[in-house]
């Protein structure tokens, strides 16, 4: 007889839950790892780009919550995570006017989509269509996301999607050269 924690486990996946990737999670083909650590410096335990750091030393800061899903249902324009839709990095900036806010440097900033509820309030059938199609609501994979962010000196980025970048890679994706594994 499954208790509750089953339950919990069952539900929660290691990427539909909060998570903060270290910046060993992902390696730039042909380039290395972040700060040019090298492969061999990258071990299972091992301190080197992981996530352990930051409870080391938190991360603190103002927290700001963007509503996109807000904002594009006030637009007739709700999004249709089932198909998957490519946001575009204007959309925050919409956001931030439609709620009379504004990034500050340093904030920690969280984009609001519905997916995630969207997601666990779907059947079965429906999760296993879209995980099987690798479909996912996200941003298009351009110059244009990293841009704001690092204009805005954001300190934390994250969303309530399976990934920041929509699934499928967008076909016109600019890092299908340091990314072939993800297909850019």
């Amino acid at each position: 007889m499954c208790e509750a924690p089953c339950v919990v486990e069952r539900e929660r996946h290691l990427q539909a839950t909060s998570q903060v990737d270290g910046l060993r999670h992902r390696r730039a083909s042909g380039y290395g790892f972040y700060d040019g650590v090298p492969d061999a410096a990258i071990v299972a335990g091992g301190p080197a780009l992981g996530v352990q750091r930051w409870a080391e030393k938190p991360i603190v800061g103002r927290g700001l919550l963007i509503d996109v899903a807000g904002l594009l249902a006030e637009e007739g324009a709700p999004l249709d995570h089932r198909a998957g839709p490519a946001l575009d990095a204007d959309v925050l900036d919409r956001a931030l006017a439609r709620q009379g806010e504004q990034v500050r440097p340093g904030d920690l900033v969280m984009v609001h989509t519905g997916w995630a509820r969207w997601f666990l309030d779907a059947d079965d059938e429906l999760r296993a269509e879209v995980r099987s199609a690798r479909r996912a609501t996200g941003f298009r994979q351009s110059h244009e996301l990293p841009r704001w962010i690092w204009d805005h000196r954001v300190a934390v980025f994250a969303t309530d999607t399976f990934a920041v970048e929509v699934l499928p890679v967008d076909p016109g994706s600019p890092f299908t050269g340091t990314a072939p594994e993800d297909a850019g």
